[in-house]
């Protein structure tokens, strides 16, 4: 048990970490730099494709947070029968 735990513990604080560093990498200009248009993908400029795949991982990161969430609260649940 405390094994699972333990990966448990070690995917949430891993999820936690991994939007912190999204975070932080978002909005600096090395990784968005202001007036930059080039690459264009679907004939979006390089800010705006890169904010939505941005976007989309928070979207990823959140359910798997929202994911691990509702395991361990199952989890909590199965141990009080």
């Amino acid at each position: 048990m405390d094994n699972r735990r333990d990966r448990q513990r070690w995917r949430r604080r891993a999820v936690w970490v991994a939007g912190a560093v999204l975070a932080m990498a978002t909005f600096t200009p090395l990784f968005i730099p202001s007036g930059r248009i080039h690459p264009r993908f679907i004939g979006m400029p390089y800010t705006l494709w890169a904010g939505i795949a941005v976007a989309m991982l928070f979207v990823g990161l959140t359910a798997a947070a929202a994911r691990l969430d509702s395991e361990e609260e199952s989890n909590r649940e199965g141990g009080r029968r």
